[in-house]
């Protein structure tokens, strides 16, 4: 008789640190996290899991693909790759069904799928009002179905109010000769509110169908959209711009012209940043503040034009004056003096030397050196 013996071994999870209330965040530093935060985040409207991203990592897992998920997630800076292939239903990205808020995050990667609503952060908001701040998406999505794709790259459907700021997408959106109705941020609105602000879409649309349901932005925006310092690179093949938005050039985009718009025009904004010349460059504006401000200043010292630039420096040397020495003699009459000056910018520290000849009538006979000197410091430029 043979006996068969069987090891009964426990099922084993992955622990998430933290409870997910707003006083003990979910911590979530890999792909395991994520995918035990996609099991345990709120399936409640009115109760919201919390999240703090704290590494960079990457997935395949949507948060939402069973359900809605109501969650508040500070990205922390930190990346999160995707590689989504949804062929099954619509709605697709880091987010599939979602409520709740996304802060400070990266989204990069891709996503393919022959259904509506493929995109980078969020296929969905529903059952309650979004807010996106400081998110930066650079996933590429290709479409794979035909007709109308309702693609685009920050949210796909809005059946909820959204507010977005200082949020921008850099990537690429594919279709076929036989795909329509793609957007270059967000993919529809429904009929909801949105507003966007400082926001910029850096899309480059390849193979799509020419037709007027495709947008630079937004399909759908009407009068409930509010577009404050927005701007588009392109538009897709016999595309529609949205009113109030602004088209920019790949040369503002490098150079960080596009982040001193988004800034209001304003040297040393800091809803944008983007290293042009101090740190690693930067392709695009980043609006976070670990990389550079931006100034539209000169350059170097003495620089006869301006340009944008992480630094900010004046025209010229600022110097102030500090006196070093003297010289004098009172065997001539008028009384021989000179003085040595040093001049230091308050700017960058250059210096410069100077010996100046003051006038002096005073008498051989009357001129006594006491050791003190009438000066007083003063700035000037040179």
């Amino acid at each position: 008789m043979a006996v068969v013996m069987m090891a009964m071994c426990p099922q084993l999870s992955w622990a998430l640190s933290g409870s997910g209330t707003s006083s003990s965040h979910y911590k979530i530093a890999n792909a395991s996290d994520w995918t035990s935060f996609c099991s345990s985040c709120s399936t409640s409207s009115s109760s919201p899991s919390y999240a703090d991203i704290t590494g960079s990592f990457s997935t395949s897992t949507m948060l939402g693909n069973d359900k809605f998920r109501y969650a508040i997630i500070d990205g922390g800076g930190n990346t999160i790759t995707i590689s989504v292939t949804n062929t099954s239903s619509d709605y697709s990205g880091l987010c599939k069904e979602f409520g709740g808020q996304i802060s400070n995050l990266i989204v990069a990667g891709t996503v393919s799928s022959s259904k509506k609503y493929a995109c980078g952060v969020i296929g969905h908001v529903n059952n309650l009002a979004t807010t996106l701040t400081n998110v930066i998406c650079t996933v590429n999505i290709t479409f794979t179905g035909s007709g109308d794709s309702s693609c685009g790259p920050m949210v796909g459907k809005v059946d909820d109010d959204v507010t977005m700021n200082n949020c921008g997408y850099i990537g690429t959106i594919k279709g076929n000769s036989n795909s329509y109705n793609v957007s270059g941020f967000i993919a529809y609105r429904s009929g909801n509110t949105v507003a966007c602000t400082n926001c910029y879409s850096a899309a480059t649309f390849s193979s799509w169908q020419s037709n007027s349901g495709n947008y630079a932005f937004m399909r759908n925006s009407g009068s409930s959209t509010t577009y404050t310092r927005c701007y588009y690179l392109n538009k897709p093949t016999g595309g529609t711009v949205d009113s109030g938005v602004t088209q920019t050039t790949s040369a503002k985009v490098s150079s960080a012209e596009l982040c001193y718009n988004l800034n209001g025009s304003t040297g040393g904004g800091t809803s944008f940043y983007q290293n042009i010349d101090q740190g690693t460059k930067d392709s695009y504006p980043m609006p976070f503040s670990t990389h550079n401000k931006v100034y539209y200043s000169y350059t170097t010292h003495g620089a006869t034009s301006q340009a944008y630039s992480n630094y900010n420096y004046p025209s010229s040397h600022i110097y102030y004056n500090t006196l070093t020495s003297n010289t004098w003699s009172n065997t001539s009459t008028p009384v021989s003096c000179k003085v040595a000056m040093k001049y230091t910018c308050s700017t960058c520290g250059a210096t410069a030397n100077e010996t100046l000849t003051p006038t002096c009538n005073t008498t051989a006979a009357t001129c006594v050196n006491d050791g003190s000197y009438d000066y007083t410091a003063t700035s000037t430029t040179y």
